[in-house]
């Protein structure tokens, strides 16, 4: 099993990635946003579930794993902002920059702390 959660937390990250991005489209056009804030809401929804799930799903949530995410996120964030400045609708950049934000944001933080370990230890020891 966990040589499987090896394989899979990198496309289980980019599944995550693209769904809640989808998800964060949806709710940002439902509530009738500004067209970059439906954009920009994506991009930190994709990064923030790239993240989150990479770690949560990898076996070891660990300095490497956390970096490799990282180099992922700001990869992709850079892929999407250049490319839509190429495209028809520029705005849509700002989901690159809302991935990249999101990336430089994890660079501080522990990988515990991303992957919500911490807080789940935290309640555990508190009881209920």
């Amino acid at each position: 099993m966990r040589t499987f959660r090896w394989i899979v937390f990198i496309p289980a990250a980019i599944a995550a990635s693209v769904l809640a991005g989808v998800m964060g489209t949806v709710a940002s056009k439902m509530a009738s946003s500004p067209v970059w804030i439906t954009w920009f809401v994506s991009g930190g929804m994709s990064g923030a579930a790239l993240m989150i799930t990479g770690l949560r799903v990898a076996p070891r949530a660990n300095a490497v794993v956390k970096w490799a995410l990282i180099i992922l996120l700001l990869s992709l964030g850079l892929l999407s902002g250049l490319g839509s400045l190429l495209g028809q609708e520029p705005i849509r950049v700002m989901t690159g920059v809302a991935m990249v934000l999101v990336g430089l944001a994890c660079i501080k933080t522990s990988p515990s702390e991303l992957s919500g370990e911490t807080h789940s230890a935290q309640l555990g020891d508190g009881g209920s």
